[in-house]
């Protein structure tokens, strides 16, 4: 099956604040793209790898953050589980 990797995310003045975290015993290497959508519909997107059990950034944003979107191609082969 699918690893499964735990996200979360969360506002921070200028910067939006991504945690993943998976197994232990599945550490691997995982590119995970995070999709910031600006309010004035402008989006970017963030390649943050994951290789370690937790891994944790902080992303510099330009304007209001309307949402935020974890593997939202699917390019990753893994099961994202929302974590608040």
């Amino acid at each position: 099956g699918c690893p499964r990797v735990g996200s979360s995310t969360s506002l921070g003045d200028g910067t939006v604040h991504v945690r993943f975290e998976k197994a232990a015993d599945l550490v691997f290497d995982l590119p995970v793209k995070v999709t910031l959508t600006y309010a004035n519909g402008r989006t970017t997107d963030v390649v943050v790898p994951l290789t370690e059990a937790v891994v944790e950034r902080s992303i510099p944003t330009t304007d209001l953050v309307r949402q935020v979107q974890v593997n939202r191609d699917s390019a990753a082969l893994a099961e994202f589980e929302e974590r608040r």
